[in-house]
C-alpha cells in the first residue's frame, strides 16, 4: 500500500562519500561510530543508544561482547508512507540501549573495580505501530476516489474533443460537396455560339421540311 523507507546508519557517523567514521564524538571522549550519546540527558550518566546488536557500528563494539549477532532483517528500523498523502501506514523502530562500563567506572569516585573498557549492552526494544484495516480502507477510499474522477473527467474530455473534430471534418466535407455540385449545376453544357449554330440548324431544317411538304403538295 505504500513505500516503504529504510533507515541505515541513523547513530552512525558517516563521511561525506558514505564510509563509515572510525570515531565519533560523544559527551566523554572520541568513541567509535555507531552509538548515540544521551549522558547530557540523563544526568551525565554514560548511557548509549545504537541499533540492537551493534547493527551498522563499528566492530569494536560487536568483537567486544560474545553472543551478537546483527541481522539486518530482525534489527533495521523502517517506515512505510502512503504515496499518495505520506501518512505513516506502518513504523518499527528498534533501539538498543548500552552503558559505557570505562565511563561508568571513572564516575564513581574511589571506585576500586577495574573493568575492561566496553560498550556493554543492556537490552533492546522494538516500538511498532501498525494502521489498521478500517483506517487502511479509509484512506485507499479517500486517494483513490479524486483519481478515479480525474481519470473520468480527462476521458470524457478526450472522447468529446474527439467527437467535436469528427463532426467538424463531416461539416467541411458537407459544405466542399454542396459548393462542387453548385458549380456543377451553374455551369452551361453549351456556349452561347454553340446555342446559336445549333438554333440555326434547326431553321434551316424546318425550311428544309417545309420545301418539301409543298413539292409533295404540288
Amino acid at each position: 500500500m505504500g513505500y516503504s523507507f529504510f533507515l541505515p546508519f541513523i547513530f552512525a557517523d558517516l563521511t561525506e562519500d558514505g564510509k563509515l567514521l572510525k570515531k565519533g564524538v560523544t559527551a566523554f571522549k572520541e568513541r567509535p561510530s555507531g552509538v548515540f550519546d544521551l549522558s547530557t540527558c540523563h544526568d551525565g550518566l554514560p548511557i548509549f543508544v545504537s541499533y540492537p546488536h551493534f547493527l551498522d557500528a563499528d566492530p569494536v563494539y560487536l568483537n567486544a561482547v560474545h553472543g551478537l549477532k546483527p541481522n539486518l532483517t530482525v534489527h533495521e528500523t523502517y517506515i512505510d508512507l502512503e504515496p499518495v498523502t505520506g501518512t505513516p501506514v506502518d513504523f518499527l523502530a528498534r533501539i538498543q540501549v548500552n552503558i559505557d562500563v570505562n565511563t561508568a567506572q571513572l564516575a564513581a569516585v574511589g571506585s576500586p573495580l577495574k573493568m575492561k573498557s566496553i560498550m556493554m549492552p543492556t537490552l533492546w526494544q522494538e516500538f511498532s505501530i501498525h494502521i489498521t484495516k478500517k483506517m487502511a480502507h479509509t484512506i485507499s477510499s479517500q486517494t483513490r476516489t479524486p483519481r478515479v474522477a480525474a481519470f473520468s473527467i480527462a476521458t470524457l474530455i478526450a472522447v468529446t474533443g474527439v467527437c467535436l473534430m469528427l463532426y467538424g471534418a463531416m461539416l467541411i466535407f458537407i459544405n466542399l460537396h454542396r459548393k462542387r455540385m453548385s458549380k456543377q449545376q451553374q455551369t452551361p453544357l453549351l456556349s452561347d455560339e454553340q446555342e446559336v449554330a445549333v438554333e440555326d440548324g434547326r431553321g434551316g431544317l424546318d425550311g428544309e421540311d417545309s420545301t418539301n411538304n409543298n413539292n409533295i403538295i404540288g
